[in-house]
């Protein structure tokens, strides 16, 4: 009964969405924000759905809050941890890089200079100061809660298909073959990315 609830207000949320227009020319406010803070009071897989309804520009708009929300709660909570003032900056600087053309025009040539080179870049200097866990909540997930203890399953390669084989931020094995169900966003960084492998570690026996 409480998936069929949360699948009705899931299709309200995108039905809601399929109806706003956006003038993607105009570096405005939300075009959405009422949607975007539902989506983000969403579980995971439902964002991850709701994600892929919304237009390029609240792609870029849904970042935005989600990084106004984690600063007001605090880096350090968002993490759960104490954060140095290099890592807070880090973070916030990461961010800052942040254009909505990176969503609207996915050939432009800053936009495949911006994925294909300066964030490579950037991961190798993230992951001097974060774990792969905390780079995966911060830049290719929703969640805007405060950090919480849960124990991740390992799940086998050919079920989870969420993550990008450029880009890998998987944390639960590594990003290991194709998949049969792939979708050209969703993953990777600021799931802007293409889904295109799974996510998992195979059992041995």
């Amino acid at each position: 009964m409480k998936n069929q609830l949360n699948s009705i207000f899931l299709a309200l949320i995108i039905l809601t969405l399929s109806n706003c227009t956006t003038d993607i020319t105009e570096e405005s406010t939300y075009s959405s924000s009422t949607e975007i803070n539902n989506i983000l009071s969403l579980s995971t897989n439902e964002q991850e759905i709701a994600y892929r309804m919304l237009t390029e520009p609240d792609q870029y708009n849904i970042w935005i809050e989600k990084h106004n929300r984690i600063k007001i709660l605090g880096y350090d909570k968002f993490l759960g941890r104490k954060l140095s003032n290099k890592e807070k900056q880090l973070i916030h600087d990461v961010y800052q890089t942040l254009r909505k053309e990176y969503f609207i025009n996915k050939e432009k040539s800053s936009t495949i200079d911006y994925f294909s080179r300066y964030l490579p870049k950037i991961k190798i200097t993230l992951l001097e100061y974060f774990t792969l866990e905390e780079c995966t909540r911060l830049f290719s997930s929703l969640e805007t809660n405060q950090r919480q203890e849960s124990k991740i399953d390992d799940q086998l390669p050919d079920i989870d298909c969420g993550c990008n084989q450029n880009d890998d931020w998987c944390t639960t094995g590594d990003c290991v073959m194709p998949c049969t169900d792939t979708s050209n966003i969703g993953c990777g960084w600021w799931m802007a990315q293409e889904c295109n492998g799974a996510c998992g570690s195979y059992s041995i026996n």
